[in-house]
């Protein structure tokens, strides 16, 4: 079998990745300057503040939007209900609308002032009969019905128009008692215009008793008590009833309105309500539109309603289908040309709703009702998502900033300062100088000249670090012999002045500690972006599974990325009992892999289904260590899941032998068991880790060999700091995995090598010590062995290939990890 390396597509490597930012040397340079630091901070944040301020904008504009397509919808109703004429010529329906609704009143008065100039007779008292109800309306709120709120306690713009929109919040029995004095108004202008006519006397009759009737019906349109869950869904059926009854007359390119609206309506409440609620609203809409093509509707409601499980697109034709026989009996072939039509075009744009999930965000934009306030709290939950996250990647904004603050002062700081340097300098001059014959001419009759030349050099030292004698005067060269002497000393004694300037200050260690914290809330705040970023063709298709089973209701929503959370809010049990087991595969099926046990839970009686995604793998591991037989073991495995569903395996060799380097190695394998058992992220924990043993005193480093698995998709990442080879089985291939890395602890930057690929089921992943490749980089030996003798128990094969180690001279110690991917039962 021929040794393979890892293709491009299905891995991706970076060798020697070096992620952390430079410490800045040069302290005297422009940016240190406070003010022109600020304005980098600014910069810096100047990306996370615009895209909260787009995310303001776009909630704003989605309630805006929400707010008028309500408005406009109400308002076109309004529009349809005023110019609806009912028994002696009266159109009480409208006024109705306006007295029962608790919003919208702007957008309904003027589509019934618009409907009024449509009457026949007297359009301004129409108009005027609306403002005196919206007039008394206020009034009654304001002086009778006074809300319960105590005044000084709403302060905020939002209590502000809460306070506003319940102005028209009031009894029930006040809006009726308005709507009759509104009915009474009109009823008596016709009567004085028509000189007394008994035909407007029994109008006016008709008005003030079927005006407050109507608003006590309509009002359960807008009722957010759920214990009255029945009377508004009553309500709701008798405002589409009452509109479709508006339309029955008018056709759109010679398509029945009327019959177009009564389908569109009875298919909806068929599949949000079961067949009951479709055939009793299809009767109802049937008998307002055409009393004959009432059973038409309602045979509907029963055909796609029974078929809808089977197919969706074939019951929409079974339904249309019956749809056209009820209209043949009805009309023969005239029925072609009147009412089949709307129905075929009622079913298509049903279905194109359908597809574009309108019906869940078009459920609360009318009706304040059942799952408003759910509504809210899911907004305000995720308002609150997304402050947190913004104060978060402000915090990583800040401790960055103060990363490169220390960085700068450390820099500062383990340089000795000027005039330490110079009696350093002098300490060396006097060293040499009392033996030296040129004593009296440097020192006494040349003095100043001589205090000039020790100041430049303390000065080159400062800046440069060194001294080479190349800018001292040919007259010193040549007069004094110990110069050579001289500047070595100096050289020697500033490098011993770092040495202690920089042992004595730790402020890089904050430096370094406080870059890996900002680079870990970075990645916090990343993920939890990818939590909640929604998937829309996958809430489509939980729409329609859960349907099914009576859920989503009140909406389904699906959400996430690498773990995606199904949430469908609601049940109607008319739609059978619930089959957990059933349920869940026609969920995987459609999800196209594993999910969690629903779980159901209650609140305010309303019935909430959860599911996420579940593993789809699972990871079985063959651990052994076995140490050099004349010292202690520096090498440190550990092989762990998390609570964020991920698997770790980890090799950490400690360099050099003896209690220093098990020591060393045992801090990093418990340092990252913990940072990644609590869900941080491998590179930041590497991260903080270097900066860890950077900051201990004394020589220390250690390898590290770190496989993550991501036991939800199958990824597989790898971080190697100075680590051997890993190889991967997968079935009769093998593939190598290296990476060119420093161990930790030498570099203030982590040297770590990224690389990752997608596992697959039967995957087996090999992670070895150095003291299994004693020196040979390439490991030929063991690849070689992995073809020929290979061994699916992984017990007997990471014995087998400590026994060939040690075989073949290894007195190293040596670790190995082997690593199975498995589909998850």
């Amino acid at each position: 079998m021929e040794e393979k390396k890892i293709s491009p597509e299905s891995v991706t490597a970076t060798d020697g990745i070096s992620a952390t930012d430079s410490a800045v040397s040069n302290t005297d340079s422009p940016k240190d300057n406070p003010r022109i630091k600020d304005l980098r901070l600014r910069l810096r944040r100047l990306p996370s503040a615009a895209l909260r301020l787009l995310r303001e904008y776009k909630r704003d504009a989605r309630m805006h939007i929400k707010e008028s397509a309500a408005g406009l919808v109400l308002g076109l109703c309004a529009y349809l209900l005023g110019s609806c004429q009912l028994l002696f010529g009266t159109s009480p329906l409208g006024l109705a609308l306006l007295c029962a609704s608790p919003k919208k009143i702007l957008w309904i008065f003027t589509g019934l002032s618009l409907s009024a100039l449509a009457l026949p007779e007297a359009p301004i008292i129409h108009i005027f009969a609306y403002a005196t109800a919206v007039t008394v309306r206020i009034l009654a709120r304001l002086l009778i019905d006074v809300p319960a709120e105590s005044e000084g306690r709403l302060s905020s713009a939002g209590e502000t128009r809460r306070r506003a929109s319940a102005v028209f919040t009031e009894s029930i029995y006040l809006r009726m008692a308005t709507g009759a004095a509104a009915a009474f108004i009109v009823g008596i202008f016709n009567i004085i215009s028509n000189t007394f006519e008994y035909y407007s006397l029994f109008g006016a009759i008709f008005s003030i008793l079927c005006v407050p009737a109507a608003i006590f019906v309509y009002a359960g349109c807008f009722e957010e008590n759920k214990s009255d869950a029945a009377f508004r869904e009553i309500a709701i059926g008798a405002l589409l009833v009452s509109v479709t009854f508006a339309v029955r007359d008018m056709k759109f390119i010679g398509i029945s309105v009327g019959a177009f609206f009564a389908f569109f309506v009875t298919l909806y409440v068929c599949r949000s309500g079961g067949i009951l609620r479709g055939v009793l609203i299809g009767l109802s809409s049937g008998l307002a539109y055409s009393p004959e093509y009432a059973p038409m509707f309602a045979l509907a409601a029963v055909t796609v309603g029974t078929l809808w499980n089977l197919s969706a697109f074939g019951a929409l034709v079974a339904g249309g289908t019956a749809a056209m026989l009820w209209g043949f009996y009805v009309e023969g072939v005239a029925a072609m040309g009147s009412v089949l039509p709307a129905v075929m075009l009622s079913s298509v744009c049903y279905m194109g709703a359908r597809r574009l999930s309108l019906f869940p965000a078009a459920k609360d934009l009318l009706f304040s009702g059942r799952y408003a306030r759910d509504m809210n709290d899911a907004e305000a939950a995720r308002e609150s998502r997304e402050r947190t996250n913004d104060r978060l990647t402000e915090l990583s904004d800040t401790f960055s900033s103060l990363s490169e603050i220390f960085y700068n002062l450390s820099d500062r700081l383990s340089r000795p300062a000027l005039p330490e340097i110079r009696r350093m300098c002098d300490a060396v001059y006097d060293k040499y100088c009392p033996l030296c014959p040129s004593r009296e001419l440097c020192w006494e009759l040349e003095y100043s000249k001589s205090r000039e030349l020790l100041s430049e050099i303390s000065q080159r030292i400062s800046e440069n670090g060194s001294e080479d004698g190349a800018n001292i005067p040919e007259y010193m060269k040549s007069r004094c012999v110990a110069l050579p002497g001289i500047i070595g000393e100096i050289n020697h004694g500033f490098a011993r002045l770092c040495r202690m300037s920089h042992l004595t200050d730790k402020t890089e260690v904050f430096a370094m500690d406080y870059r890996s914290v900002s680079l870990l809330l970075s990645e916090i705040c990343a993920e939890n972006k990818k939590d909640y970023v929604p998937d829309k063709e996958l809430t489509e298709k939980m729409t329609e599974v859960l349907s099914e089973y009576g859920f989503g209701e009140g909406g389904v929503s699906v959400y996430g990325q690498r773990r995606r959370q199904i949430i469908a809010r609601g049940f109607d049990i008319s739609k059978g009992g619930i089959g957990t087991s059933e349920l869940k595969k026609k969920v995987e099926k459609a999800f196209g892999g594993p999910v969690s046990e629903p779980v159901i839970e209650f609140k305010e009686n309303i019935m909430t289904l959860r599911m996420s995604s579940a593993r789809r793998f699972c990871a079985k591991s063959a651990v052994i260590t076995a140490g050099a037989q004349e010292s202690v073991c520096g090498d440190s495995v550990a092989a762990f899941e998390n609570c964020d569903d991920k698997y770790y395996a980890l090799i950490s060799d400690g360099m050099g032998s003896g209690d220093e380097a098990s020591l060393t190695s045992s801090v990093c394998s418990i340092f990252l068991q913990k940072m990644l058992g609590a869900g941080n992220g491998e590179y930041a924990s590497a991260r903080m880790l270097n900066s860890f043993i950077r900051s201990k005193a004394g020589e220390c480093s250690s390898t590290i060999d770190l496989m993550g698995l991501d036991l939800l998709s199958g990824r597989v990442t790898f971080t190697k700091c100075g680590a051997s080879l890993s190889i991967v089985k997968r079935g009769s291939e093998l593939f190598r995995l290296s990476a060119a890395t420093l161990p930790l602890g030498i570099l203030d930057k982590i040297d770590a090598g990224k690389l990752s690929f997608d596992g697959e089921e039967g995957d087996v992943i090999i992670m070895i010590s150095d003291g299994v490749a004693s020196g040979d980089e390439d490991c030929l030996w063991l690849i070689e062995m992995l073809n020929s003798e290979w061994e699916n128990d992984l017990s007997k094969m990471a014995k087998k290939i400590v026994a060939r180690s040690r075989e073949r001279g290894s007195r190293d110690d040596i670790s190995v990890i082997l690593t199975r991917i498995c589909r998850e039962k």
